[in-house]
């Protein structure tokens, strides 16, 4: 039977005492376990295509998701016990999936809250831009693959390491201590050969090692709040991004800066010589609902 335009009503007893029974595939505290044929198959589609891409539109985002789950997914999993919520998600995703309550997956439900409208979420990021960010320097600045050591002192929860296996280093560092600790999971998990993990703050940190390229991604202002905090003031966000283009300016052997944000909060920042948009109508690191006008950026300084 063909379940399209079947509207399910659920009760109170359907999500809560008759629920194991009725959707048995849901984890109950929606933890995901992907197989590792899964996350393989992910692993190996990147490293089968090494041609990048300028966009931050991320298809394929699921070893990030199962592994940084516990912070990426810590308000949904919080929202799951409220039951009109979880009522509201679950009809919605049998709708819109046409997926009986035995058909339906704890990944339905924990993608869904972003697909169904009821929380956002955190932005990812496209690990294809790291490939074309290194390719295009490559051609442009003569910095050979085999020779580039990036260092990524907002490192974040893995894309870029994920995007960076066609280089020879890529040396990771984030403030926040669990998303660093999943990263390092990753890494073993996929026993990354090239790279190297640091947790430190950023404002601070500067591996004392050579590195010819820096390409990170920073917060967004307070658009997005870690568990490390926010920033108290415009001005303390500007001297952060300032300190991390000091950092450059710094580093003999760095060539290259290549950093990824918003267009409006770049405007106390020294203007690059290479600026590509990479959204277009919405901020990648954009709630839905909220109005905005300012696009995302890749912006390259060259020496």
């Amino acid at each position: 039977m063909n379940n399209s335009n079947i509207k399910h009503f659920l009760t109170d007893e359907d999500v809560t005492t008759n629920f194991e029974k009725m959707f048995p595939n849901i984890d109950p505290e929606l933890w995901w376990s992907p197989t590792s044929e899964e996350l393989h198959q992910e692993f190996f589609w990147y490293l089968d295509h090494p041609r990048g891409q300028l966009t931050l539109n991320c298809n394929r985002n699921k070893i990030v998701k199962a592994f940084q789950q516990d912070n990426y997914f810590c308000v949904e999993k919080t929202m799951w016990y409220d039951l009109d919520i979880r009522k509201k998600i679950l009809e919605n995703r049998m709708y819109y999936l046409n997926k009986t309550p035995d058909q339906l997956n704890t990944y339905d439900i924990l993608s869904g809250f972003k697909k169904s409208a009821i929380y956002y979420g955190y932005g990812g990021f496209n690990p294809q831009l790291c490939k074309w960010v290194y390719q295009w320097i490559q051609d442009n600045v003569g910095i050979n693959m085999k020779q580039m050591i990036v260092f990524d002192p907002c490192g974040g929860w893995g894309h870029r390491m994920i995007g960076s296996t066609e280089i020879k280093k890529y040396i990771y560092n984030d403030l926040s201590y669990h998303t660093y600790d999943k990263v390092d999971s990753i890494k073993s998990y996929f026993d990354f050969w090239n790279a190297e993990l640091h947790n430190e703050d950023a404002r601070s940190y500067t591996p004392q090692e050579d590195f010819n390229v820096m390409f990170t991604c920073p917060p967004y202002y307070n658009l997005e709040i870690y568990e490390c905090g926010r920033f108290t003031c415009t001005d303390e966000f500007d001297e952060f991004l300032t300190c991390l283009y000091n950092k450059f300016l710094a580093k003999d052997s760095c060539m290259v800066y290549a950093l990824v944000m918003r267009e409006d909060l770049m405007k106390s920042q020294p203007t690059p010589q290479y600026s590509f948009k990479l959204s277009k109508n919405r901020s990648v690191h954009i709630n839905n609902k909220t109005p905005h006008k300012h696009d995302e950026y890749l912006y390259i300084y060259v020496k």
